[in-house]
């Protein structure tokens, strides 16, 4: 990969080509305008932690790396393992609400009932997704709580 891609608009132009999606196409497959996709590679806004997600989801690479430029792009696969399907799950649940307390506590981050319900929605969308297995790691965690307190208009 590039050095050169450095911020979000960059990863998110950078995805896109790699994933063979043209912009207009990730719009679709958000089902948002392609407006919306260009003002994200602009820098005019950022997208919601759910579009976030999406993108990562719809272009193939590590959510991480989209939210905050760690690690590489690429998501590890692994191989002829078979699909699995989630109903609501406590346990996962449980896991992703601990997550956010742990890594809030030990950050020292005060994040809203708001912020919080947001997140736990999210993260236990993305755990419970059979293509996004291991989502609730601590890096994970803490790239979408950084992402979702940043987008929410905190002070950088």
């Amino acid at each position: 990969m590039d050095d050169c891609v450095t911020n979000l608009g960059e990863r998110i132009v950078y995805a896109v080509e790699r994933s063979g999606l043209t912009r207009s196409g990730l719009a679709n497959v958000l089902g948002i305008s392609r407006q919306a996709v260009n003002n994200w590679i602009k820098g005019k806004n950022n997208p919601s932690t759910k579009n976030l997600s999406d993108i990562a989801a719809a272009t193939g690479v590590r959510m991480e790396w989209l939210a905050l430029d760690q690690g590489s792009p690429e998501k590890e696969r692994s191989d002829g393992a078979a699909a699995k399907v989630f109903d609501l799950s406590t346990d996962i649940l449980e896991d992703v609400i601990n997550g956010i307390e742990q890594v809030s506590r030990e950050d020292g981050l005060e994040l809203s009932a708001k912020l919080k319900s947001k997140l736990i929605t999210e993260l236990y969308r993305q755990a419970a997704s059979a293509e996004n297995s291991g989502l609730s790691s601590e890096n994970t965690l803490r790239a979408v709580i950084g992402y979702a307190i940043r987008s929410e208009g905190a002070p950088r």
